[in-house]
Order: C-alpha cells, then sequence, then structure tokens
C-alpha cells in the first residue's frame, strides 16, 4: 500500500494487477486499464480513468473534476 502524496499520477494497468494508494493523496491522477486491474487512489483534483474490460478504479477525495471511459463492465466509484 503506498502512502505519502503527489502533484500527479499515472497508473497503468494490462491485463490483471492492482494498485493499492488509498493513502497516496494527489492532485491529479490519469488511470488506464486494459482488463481486469484494480485501482484504489485518493484524488483532490482531478481523475481521468479510462477502463477497458472489467477494471475498476476506486477514490477516496473529492474530486473536482472526474472524466471516466469504460467499454465492458468496468466502473468508477467513490470508496
Amino acid at each position: 500500500e503506498a502512502s505519502g502524496s503527489a502533484k500527479e499520477m499515472k497508473a497503468s494497468i494490462t491485463g490483471s494487477g492492482k494498485v493499492y494508494a488509498s493513502n497516496f493523496v494527489v492532485d491529479k491522477c490519469e488511470v488506464r486499464i486494459s482488463g481486469s486491474g484494480d485501482v484504489e487512489i485518493n484524488v483532490k483534483s482531478d481523475l481521468d480513468a479510462n477502463i477497458t474490460g472489467s477494471g475498476s478504479v476506486s477514490y477516496k477525495g473529492n474530486p473536482s473534476h472526474i472524466n471516466s471511459h469504460s467499454s465492458g463492465s468496468g466502473h468508477v466509484r467513490k470508496m
């Protein structure tokens, strides 16, 4: 489980994988999942998520802007 903070984070999962970063606070996060990956993140400002497949993005925080696109059964949800 990652912890700390940063201005920006980019996460990319192809196939299956998990990113546990709900205690890692970022201003901006870009997530790309192709397959069945799962990402947990804490976002303050901008969340951009693109999911192809059955992946999921779970976020903490109150981002002012959320841009999400999912093709398949993937989803973005607040924790």
